[in-house]
């Protein structure tokens, strides 16, 4: 039971739920303050990230360096931190001095190198000893920020992100942050946003990734972490929100100690498009490196598959051919090819990153996206994207977060592949046999459904039934506006269609006059 709020000391708190901890046996509850919003887990253990058992197993560094690191995420912060000292310096300063207080893997410390910075990062677990290693990083000190002996009052930038929600004590630890700051510099925080940690604002996966029973301790509104900051020497305070279905699963707080110290023209719209450039060239780099040195370990196979990802989305073609090939090697390399792949086997996800790359279900999605819109090779993007689907079932089946969506997604691509190559009666089955589970294809991907099976209908003809999947997909996200205009089409050729068969009827008719006259 719970008394008091720890961030603003309110009684007035209520229990919200009980959850099944991920790293135990035990039920944890949980406490909604009403005054500042900010939700607790009432136990008085903390995890102990020192021990090596924790998360440091050679499978989770596995999946985490080849495709589980936020890489996207981690250089947002970068891209932001680069636009607040261009505002206010017009340039990146030389050797500029940044900490990140839980650096994890320490791939914030590899990006802001590339930067220019002079990076030097803090990491109780195992996982910065491994990081530094395979990255080629020695800066990065085992342990905790107030056991270390790194000066005060000397870091220019001070980051701490997805660390603040797994502390007892966040007073203390913003006061140790405050402690190291150089007195011009500022912190950046991230952390969950508990105003969108609810059923129903976001699909399930994403609350439940909110709590993460076991190892969340303090879940922050952007009310309770604005406190927070304000009364251990920060007044500065500027918050923006990333991620999730709402884009708000996640808060992004830069702060420094007087108003006035961080620049007032932030735009966050413009970051994302810049960290694309940024993250891209940081992995061109990481993979050359590597290549350089002979190392193609699983951080050089992960940069490979996160380049795919990123030039396919951003539509290079060209280089994403490139790095493809370097990975199809590293999969020849494991024993498999496409055909053996489909019959692999795992009962756990430890059995299953013993045996292939963890991205590999994912990647062939992408190889079909090459082939569907590239090389225009319809039957291989086919067989791709069956590949796909087979692997990333096996992977959701086992515990991949995301598994089946990209299931279900490659399943879909399947469909429009099929449609591409001209089988338009087999894209029509296939969407059809879909629609039979469409209780449980993700909801931010069914559009995509009804709106490939009704562009196939439009293809073939079939109006009645190209109407029937638009209206669908205007009842389920009434937000498509192609929709509408796919209907006018099918419309259009209802009409079109009629009238054609109307003047087939009068030439049949005339036809049928003339053989009475004569």
């Amino acid at each position: 039971m719970m008394d008091e709020c720890r961030i603003c000391g309110s009684t007035d708190i209520q229990f919200d739920k009980e959850l099944q901890s991920i790293i135990s046996d035990k039920l944890l509850r949980y406490f909604i303050c009403n005054h500042c919003g900010t939700i607790m887990e009432s136990a008085d253990d903390t995890p102990k990230y020192e021990e090596e058992s924790l998360f440091n197993s050679p499978s989770s560094i596995k999946y985490y360096v080849e495709t589980g690191a936020g890489l996207f995420f981690i250089a947002l912060q970068i891209q932001l931190i680069k636009n607040i000292l261009e505002r206010k310096f017009s340039s990146v300063p030389v050797n500029m001095k940044y900490l990140d207080v839980g650096t994890g893997f320490g791939f914030s410390i590899y990006l802001a190198q590339q930067l220019g910075l002079d990076a030097v990062g803090v990491e109780p677990s195992g996982m910065g000893k491994i990081g530094s290693e395979m990255l080629g990083i020695k800066s990065i000190i085992p342990g905790y920020l107030e056991n270390s002996n790194l000066p005060e009052s000397s870091f220019d930038i001070i980051v701490s992100s997805e660390v603040i929600e797994h502390v007892r004590e966040p007073d203390i630890f913003v006061q140790n942050l405050h402690k190291y700051l150089a007195p011009e510099g500022f912190i950046l925080l991230t952390t969950p946003n508990a105003d969108v940690a609810f059923p129903g604002q976001n699909v399930e996966e994403e609350w439940l990734a909110e709590y993460a029973p076991g190892l969340h301790l303090n879940i922050f509104s952007p009310h309770s972490i604005s406190l927070l900051l304000n009364r251990n020497g920060f007044e500065d305070v500027k918050i923006f929100f990333s991620e999730g279905s709402s884009g708000k699963k996640r808060m992004i707080l830069v702060a420094a100690r007087e108003k006035g110290t961080l620049p007032d023209n932030l735009d966050w719209n413009e970051v994302p498009a810049s960290t694309k450039t940024l993250l891209k060239n940081s992995l061109r780099n990481l993979v050359a490196t590597k290549e350089a040195n002979n190392q193609q370990d699983d951080v050089y196979s992960g940069a490979l598959y996160r380049l795919v990802d990123l030039l396919v989305n951003a539509g290079d073609y060209q280089e994403s051919q490139k790095y493809a090939g370097q990975i199809d090697r590293i999969i020849q390399s494991t024993g498999f090819n496409q055909d053996s792949l489909l019959s692999i086997r795992a009962n756990s996800f430890e059995e299953y990153v013993k045996q292939v790359p963890a991205y590999i279900g994912y990647y062939y999605f992408y190889k079909g996206m090459i082939c569907l819109n590239h090389t225009k090779n319809y039957q291989e993007a086919i067989n791709n994207f069956q590949l796909a689907s087979y692997l990333c079932k096996l992977q959701g089946d086992i515990g991949y977060l995301g598994g089946i969506k990209w299931h279900f997604q490659a399943k879909i691509h399947e469909g429009i592949a099929l449609l591409y190559s001209g089988n338009r009666t087999a894209a029509i089955q296939l969407f059809n046999d879909l629609l039979k589970q469409v209780d449980v294809i993700p909801k931010d991907i069914i559009d995509s459904l009804y709106w490939s099976k009704g562009i196939a209908h439009l293809q073939s003809r079939e109006n009645n039934q190209a109407l029937q999947s638009f209206q669908e997909l205007l009842v389920n996200c009434p937000e498509y506006p192609q929709a509408a205009l796919q209907i006018i089409t099918a419309l259009n050729q209802s009409i079109e269609d009629l009238q054609n068969t109307v003047t087939d009827l009068q030439k049949t008719v005339k036809n049928l006059q003339k053989q009475i006259k004569s």
